[in-house]
């Protein structure tokens, strides 16, 4: 039996929902990312999940990893979350490497994940140019308005 603390079940919590939400990211990126190359559906996805799935599997295995080393600590607070998170982290990768794809897949045959238009930069390379440009009244203008 595993015990759970409150702190245990707020990570558990935090970290299931960072690293799934990274993943499907990575997956659905990754898909756009080809079917705006042109691909069709199907081989855009066979693509995007032979070029993510290996990423997803070696971060989640990494966190799960150091969530183990914390049953190692001397420290009752860090052991007690030690397995819950990573057995939460392992779950997380099962499911982005097989409930997100499935659910890509049956979105994508509806059309609900095509790109919907041609992104455009320029805004974002105008407001990079100028950062670049005048860093220092930058820093200074956007400090101004984070103390406001």
């Amino acid at each position: 039996m595993i015990g759970l603390t409150p702190y245990a079940v707020s990570m558990v919590t935090m970290l299931s929902l960072a690293a799934g939400t990274d993943y499907v990211i990575f997956l659905l990126g990754r898909y756009h990312e080809e079917r705006s190359k042109g691909l069709e559906r199907e081989d855009a996805f066979y693509v995007a999940y032979h070029g993510v799935s290996h990423v997803i599997l070696g971060s989640g295995l990494t966190i799960a990893g150091a969530c183990m080393c914390l049953t190692m600590t001397t420290l009752p607070y860090f052991q007690t979350m030690g397995l819950p998170c990573a057995i939460a982290i392992l779950v997380i990768i099962a499911a982005a490497l097989t409930l997100a794809p499935a659910v890509l897949t049956v979105a994508s045959k509806f059309g609900l994940l095509d790109p919907k238009r041609e992104l455009s930069t320029r805004g974002w390379r105008k407001v990079g140019t100028s950062v670049v440009r005048w860093p220092i009244p930058i820093i200074f203008v956007t400090s101004l308005i984070a103390i406001i």
